[in-house]
């Protein structure tokens, strides 16, 4: 059954809104993590490597995220995922 116009505009607005909070949450906690690794000691080659993990993971999963999205809706999908990123802050 294809999805009404209303349909993909709301999950084009989850879909916003659920990138909008990951990019606030990530530009919140990796400046204050760098700051926390520096004052800690590590060298800058341990931020710098930081940072690239996160690259490298939205680069592999990119890939496979139609599919998930197509088998579990896009609004589990999102809150999976923003749970999965706020525990891994913890």
């Amino acid at each position: 059954m294809p999805a009404s116009a209303q349909d993909k505009r709301l999950s084009l607005v989850a879909i916003l809104s659920t990138c909008a909070a990951f990019a606030i949450g990530l530009g919140l906690t990796l400046p204050l993590l760098s700051l926390t690794l520096e004052r800690r000691g590590f060298p800058g080659t341990v931020n710098g490597l930081n940072l690239a993990t996160a690259g490298l993971a939205a680069i592999c999963v990119t890939p496979f995220v139609p599919g998930l999205l197509y088998r579990f809706g896009t609004a589990r999908y999102l809150t999976a995922c923003l749970i999965a990123a706020s525990v891994s802050l913890i």
